[in-house]
């Protein structure tokens, strides 16, 4: 099954500083998306880099189009604080022990 990289960016450059509400509760529910995600072992991994500009998920999904439907279901996407980018991605080199 193949992988497809998943690349968040937020709406504005200061986020995630000054969260509103709603948008606090949108990004638990993109947490809580992204567990549901790895607990149907659809998820790989993903998180933001450290300077919040930019979220990645690597997701195993059947094709593109699964790939796009669950990246637009998202919470973060769906509420549109943040877009999201889909593209294919090949596993070259993995530890199957890093965590």
């Amino acid at each position: 099954m193949p992988y497809f990289l998943f690349q968040y960016t937020p709406h504005r450059p200061d986020f995630p500083n000054h969260l509103s509400e709603s948008e606090e509760v949108a990004l638990k529910a993109h947490f809580d998306y992204l567990v549901q995600l790895r607990d149907q072992k659809k998820l790989f991994l993903a998180g933001p880099l450290e300077d919040a500009s930019l979220g990645i998920a690597i997701l195993q999904c059947e094709d593109l189009a699964e790939a796009q439907a669950i990246a637009v279901a998202d919470p973060m996407v769906m509420a549109t604080y943040f877009s999201v980018n889909v593209k294919s991605w090949r596993l070259s080199i993995h530890q199957p022990f890093l965590t």
